[in-house]
Formats: C-alpha cells, structure tokens, sequence
C-alpha cells in the first residue's frame, strides 16, 4: 500500500490463525515471517467447530480498529513476506478480497479455487487450469459465475463495509434424486463466503503468486 507521494504506508492486519489439531513448525515460521513491513496483529484460535471458530476471529477483527483482515489456516505454510504479497497484490488489482490458490489434499491436482453458478454449483479449477490464468484473475477471466475462492491464506479490506454483513457458514441439505436415492449436498464455508460477497458487489481475486505448501498426511 503506497501514499501519493509512493512511499509504502504502514497498515494494521488483523491475522487469524484458526488452529484445531497438529501443525507444523513451518506453519508458523510462515504466520511468524507473514510480514516485514505492516503492523501484524496475530490471533491464534483453537476450536473444532470450524465456522465457529473463523467467525470469533472474523468478529474480533470486525470490533478492532484494522485495515486489513487476513487468514492462514494451520495446514498452509507460505513464503516469507507472503501478507506484504497478497496486499500489495490486492491493492494494486483493486480487489476487495484476494486469496492464495492452495492444491487440494490428495493427488487429483486440484485446487481449492473454482467458479460457482447462481445455484451453488461449482467447477473446481484444477492445477493445469490455474497454469493457464495470469497471476491474479477474477471472475472476469471466466465465461459465466463467480469466483469461490479458498479460506487458507487470504486478505480483505476491511475499509470495505460489505464486509461487516457477511459471516461463514456452510449450505448443507439432502436431495431426493430422480433416481429416488438420497444425496447429501454441502457448500463449504468458504466458497458460500465468496458468493455472497459476489453478490453484495465485493470484487474477489485469486493468485498463483504465493509460494506455500498444504499439509496433511503428506505435502502438496
């Protein structure tokens, strides 16, 4: 974030990290070396109820007198300096939100980013698809819906008020098909999160620039 006279203006960030189970340590030497530049608020919550969780954070944030609000889950293990990254990119592209593309925990080489329609339905973006965008997209970079991004390393700011009117919650429901078979059906937090952000007119991005790694049982 830069003045009018080009010098890098100081931010307060309110970083979330919701925490339930192991991590590892380069989880956070990444939260610890987030940022050489901004005012880093670090806020380490432990709880298994996951929306619950990232909604005590969202509102702590909410409360507080910050510019930015940013988030790192405690699987994801970023670069150094990756929150002076994601603002700079944010506020450069004129977002109002920008997430890392994170790959999927498996090995179908998927990401967690994908293009959700007016009914909820999302196209998962896969790896090579991602290859194929610039370093940061839109929904603008797509013929149709919104971006649903991923919740695991982010940044939004909050001098944005659509802001103050959204929380995290999943959509979840059982559908009778037309074959007669029950069908469960859930729209994670984050990619819902996106929607309604899209729909009260927040401008979402997503980048390939940040260099992170997703823990599970293995690294990907």
């Amino acid at each position: 974030m830069k003045n009018t006279s080009g010098m890098t203006m100081v931010a307060k960030v309110f970083l979330a990290v919701p925490c339930y189970g192991d991590s590892n340590w380069e989880v956070f030497a990444g939260v610890s070396n987030a940022s050489a530049v901004h005012d880093v608020d670090t806020k380490v919550k432990i709880c298994s109820l996951l929306c619950y969780n990232f909604n005590m954070l969202w509102a702590e944030a909410l409360n507080g007198d910050f510019d930015y609000f940013a988030m790192c889950h405690s699987d994801v293990a970023a670069e150094n300096g990756w929150l002076d990254k994601l603002i700079y990119l944010l506020t450069s592209n004129n977002l109002d939100l920008l997430s890392a593309v994170i790959p999927i925990k498996d090995n179908r080489k998927l990401t967690s980013t994908g293009i959700i329609d007016e009914e909820l339905q999302v196209r998962v973006l896969s790896i090579e698809d991602v290859v194929g965008l610039p370093p940061v997209f839109t929904r603008d970079n797509f013929a149709y819906g919104y971006l649903a991004v991923n919740t695991g390393l982010w940044v939004c700011d909050l001098q944005n008020k659509v802001f103050s009117g959204v929380c995290f919650e999943t959509v979840d429901s059982i559908l009778l098909t037309d074959e007669g078979l029950y069908k469960a059906v859930n729209i994670p937090e984050d990619w819902f999160f996106s929607y309604k952000l899209a729909k009260l007119g927040a401008r979402v991005g997503a980048t390939s620039a940040i260099s992170l790694a997703h823990y599970g049982r293995g690294k990907w």
